[in-house]
């Protein structure tokens, strides 16, 4: 019965939703990014110091949907000595990045879409962090991950992070696994998979294994990590 639900649900999902959020963030003002950050627990970069371990001695590294660059300062933070690629399809804040980091010859900043990335060079791990999945369907998941993967090093790596099973703060869950977060600028949407659909994106992508790991942010919402090696 869970099969047949879950195979009913992609079949009513839309095929992109990924786009019809860019103007959200398009409209966001960099303070309102660093106060959900707060609230969440994550500012202080817990869950780069919880993942930490899994890229610390990758050579090339690439955080997708970068943002104002809160998790490429953890990362700087965290002692990390490779090259970082930060990928940001939002204009404004890739000009605030460029700024923030402009004296770190190790920071990259790509003005691109993780729909479409082409990096100028094989990475040994993708960050994809702060739910930043949830922003496309599954089709996009899937479609995006592939081409993740053929960017990848040999035995590379994709890390993805979102809530554990409960939306907080942000946004509200139907029992579809949809999200809806509303606000004056705009509206989000986003889906939060399962992880019987993290699986089946992994075998479908061509990916050789997923593994999970839970950690807790400084507010204490415990959410997930899902790794996936070649």
């Amino acid at each position: 019965m869970a099969n047949t639900q879950t195979h009913q649900l992609q079949l009513n999902q839309p095929k992109q939703i990924n786009d019809a959020n860019l103007s959200f963030y398009e409209k966001i003002d960099i303070n309102r990014f660093i106060e959900f950050a707060k609230i969440i627990g994550l500012s202080n970069g817990a869950d780069i110091k919880a993942i930490n371990s899994e890229f610390c001695d990758a050579k090339v590294i690439a955080e997708i949907g970068a943002g104002y660059g809160r998790a490429i300062e953890a990362i700087i933070n965290e002692n990390f000595q490779g090259k970082i690629y930060a990928v940001e399809r939002v204009a404004h804040l890739v000009s605030y990045m460029k700024h923030q980091f402009a004296s770190n010859e190790h920071v990259e900043i790509i003005h691109d879409d993780a729909k479409k990335l082409k990096l100028p060079e094989k990475i040994d791990c993708f960050l994809w962090l702060w739910s930043g999945i949830m922003e496309l369907s599954l089709d996009e998941q899937e479609n995006a991950l592939k081409e993740l993967k053929n960017q990848l090093n040999p035995g590379g790596k994709v890390i993805i992070e979102t809530p554990y099973e409960k939306v907080k703060y942000i946004g509200e869950k139907s029992p579809d696994n949809f999200v809806k977060f509303e606000t004056d600028w705009g509206k989000l949407e986003a889906y939060l998979s399962t992880l019987e659909e993290l699986q089946g994106i992994c075998e479908k992508a061509g990916f050789k294994s997923i593994r999970t790991k839970l950690y807790n942010t400084e507010s204490d919402l415990t959410r997930i990590f899902y790794i996936y090696t070649i």
